[in-house]
C-alpha cells in the first residue's frame, strides 16, 4: 500500500477517533508538528486524508481519513498485530507489561515537564508584558 509505519498509525488514530485538529493528531500519534505536516501533505496527495471545515470553528480545519484510508483500517490493523506477535515472540508477558508501564510513565513525565514548561513560559510573558 506504500503507507509509512507513521502514515499508519495516523490512518489508524482518525479511524477509531474520528476527525480531529492537527493538533490534537500531532499529541496522539506523539509526532513533531513539522514532520506531521509533512506526512500530511503526503497523505493528502495520496488520497488518505482530507481536510474539513470545523464546525465549531469556521477557521479551523479537522483532519479527517478518506474512504480509501478507512478501507484500509483492517488490514493495517492485522499487519500491526503480526509485526507486534514477531516482535514479541519469546518475551514473557510479565517484561512486556513491565516495559509497557515504563514507556507510559517516561511519556507522562515528558507531557508533565512541556506543559510545566509552557505554562513557565506563558507566565514570564504575561509578567514581562504587564512590567513593560
Amino acid at each position: 500500500y506504500d503507507i509509512t509505519a507513521e502514515q499508519r498509525q495516523i490512518i489508524l488514530i482518525l479511524n477509531a477517533y474520528g476527525s480531529m485538529s492537527q493538533r490534537r493528531l500531532c499529541e496522539l500519534s506523539m509526532s513533531e508538528p513539522s514532520n506531521l505536516t509533512i506526512t500530511l501533505k503526503r497523505m493528502g496527495k495520496n488520497d488518505y486524508i482530507k481536510k474539513i471545515k470545523d464546525p465549531k470553528d469556521k477557521r479551523a480545519s479537522l483532519i479527517e481519513a478518506t474512504q480509501k484510508a478507512c478501507s484500509l483500517n483492517d488490514v493495517l490493523k492485522e499487519a500491526g498485530n503480526i509485526y507486534k506477535d514477531t516482535a514479541l515472540k519469546g518475551i514473557d508477558q510479565k517484561k512486556v507489561d513491565i516495559a509497557r508501564e515504563v514507556l507510559e510513565q517516561m511519556h507522562e513525565n515528558i507531557l508533565k515537564e512541556e506543559h510545566q514548561n509552557l505554562l513557565q513560559q506563558k507566565t514570564k510573558h504575561a509578567l514581562e508584558v504587564l512590567h513593560d
